[in-house]
């Protein structure tokens, strides 16, 4: 499976390996054989962007047109930006529940008893019987007879009018 393309914005947090030779020719403090900690500053593609990198000891440091890996290869002989390991693994579960989401909706196997609901940010739903408050809007498919439990007193049908 490949890594998902993660679109940067200004403010993102990266990882950034400095190459040994501009380390040692232009940057000594950052002359280390670890990624450091680096904030873009500025998005030039998705795979270029400007950054501030802070040392091992928390001083900064500006780098201009920086790659960003992506997902693609690492280039040699450069300075190079990616994605720390949680970001990625979180870029692709988000792939996966879209494509689930995209498969189902294409899918003439759904139950015709099954119902989108849209919970709204704050709504508290239980996951393994553990209370959860939604951090976003979010769309669920449930059996329409599972709606008076999730909406106490909802009604069944979003066309119908209002008897009273």
């Amino acid at each position: 499976m490949t890594q998902p393309i993660i679109k940067p914005t200004v403010g993102r947090l990266v990882h950034v390996y400095i190459d040994g030779y501009y380390a040692l020719n232009y940057q000594p403090e950052l002359a280390i054989d670890t990624p450091l900690a680096a904030v873009i500053t500025r998005v030039l593609g998705d795979r270029q962007v400007n950054l501030t990198v802070f040392n091992h000891d928390g001083k900064t440091y500006p780098l201009q047109d920086v790659c960003l890996v992506n997902g693609g290869k690492v280039p040699n002989g450069q300075n190079y930006a990616d994605w720390m390991p949680f970001q990625k693994g979180q870029a692709a579960r988000t792939d996966a529940a879209e494509a689930a989401v995209r498969a189902m909706e294409g899918s003439t196997s759904i139950d015709p008893a099954m119902v989108k609901l849209l919970l709204e940010k704050g709504a508290v739903v239980k996951v393994g019987g553990i209370p959860v408050e939604l951090d976003a809007p979010t769309v669920i498919l449930v059996h329409a007879a599972n709606v008076p439990l999730i909406y106490d007193g909802a009604k069944t049908s979003c066309n119908s009018e209002d008897p009273s």
